[in-house]
C-alpha cells in the first residue's frame, strides 16, 4: 500500500506541474519559465527529502515520469498508429484511443507551454527544414510581448525574419483573415505573412502591416482548416 501512495503522488504531482505549464502559457516568458522552475524545484526539493527511504523513491519518480511520458507521446508518437491498429484484441489498441483524446491536450502544454522559447532570427529562418516541430509558433509569443517589431522597417524585419510572403487582397492562402484593418496604417497597408506552423487542424501565420516601409501592425493570425 506504501508503493502504490508514492506512484500516486509521483503520479499527481508531475500532472499538476504539467497542469501549471497549460496555466501560465499566456504569461510573459520570464513568468512562465520563473513559475515552472519554482514548481519543478518543489518537486526535486520533495525527492530529496524522501531520500532516507530510497526504497520508495524509485517508485515516487516512476509516478513523476509516467504523464509526461504519455504526453511526450501523444505528441511525438513513438509507435505508428498503423503498428497500433494492427494490434487488434491487444492493449496497444485500447492505448491508441487514448493517444488520441491526449492529443490535443499535448499542443496546449508542449506548443503552447513547455517548448516555448525566446526568439532566435537564426532559427526562425531554418525553422521550416522541420515542420513537425513549429519552431517558429514556439518562438512568435516571445517576438511579439517584446514589443520591438513594431519600430522596425522593412529591411530590419528583413534582417531578423527574412522575407515574408505577400498577402493577396481578401485571401492568401485561402486565409481570409489576412483582410482585417490596420489602424495604425489607416485601416489599409502592405501585408506579408510567415507561416508559424501546423498543429491539429489550424494554421498558424504571423501577419505584418507596412506603410510606406514601416512596421504599423503585427498580429498572430489562426485559421481552422477542416
Amino acid at each position: 500500500m506504501t508503493k502504490l501512495a508514492y506512484l500516486t503522488a509521483g503520479l499527481l504531482g508531475s500532472t499538476s506541474l504539467l497542469f501549471a505549464i497549460s496555466l501560465a502559457a499566456p504569461l510573459r516568458l520570464p513568468v512562465r519559465t520563473a513559475l515552472v522552475f519554482a514548481i519543478f524545484l518543489g518537486l526535486t526539493l520533495l525527492a530529496l527529502s524522501l531520500y532516507q527511504r530510497r526504497a520508495h523513491l524509485a517508485t515516487l519518480l516512476i509516478g513523476v515520469l509516467i504523464p509526461p511520458a504519455l504526453l511526450w507521446d501523444a505528441r511525438f508518437p513513438a509507435f505508428s498508429d498503423d503498428f497500433l491498429d494492427s494490434m487488434a484484441f491487444v492493449w496497444p489498441r485500447r492505448y491508441r484511443e487514448f493517444r488520441e483524446a491526449l492529443h490535443e491536450k499535448s499542443f496546449a502544454i508542449l506548443d503552447y507551454g513547455l517548448l516555448l522559447r525566446s526568439f532566435d532570427p537564426h532559427l526562425w529562418k531554418t525553422a521550416l527544414r522541420t515542420p513537425w516541430y513549429p519552431v517558429r509558433l514556439h518562438m512568435v509569443d516571445d517576438l511579439l510581448q517584446r514589443g520591438e517589431i513594431c519600430m522596425w522597417n522593412r529591411a530590419e524585419l528583413y534582417q531578423r525574419l527574412g522575407p515574408g510572403r505577400r498577402a493577396r487582397t481578401g485571401t492568401a492562402d485561402g486565409v481570409t483573415e489576412f483582410d482585417e484593418p490596420c489602424p495604425a496604417a489607416g485601416g489599409n497597408g502592405d501585408r506579408e505573412y510567415y507561416h508559424l506552423g501546423y498543429l491539429s487542424n489550424a494554421r498558424h501565420y504571423l501577419v505584418v502591416t507596412y506603410q510606406e516601409d514601416q512596421v504599423r501592425c503585427v498580429s498572430h493570425r489562426v485559421t481552422i482548416v477542416f
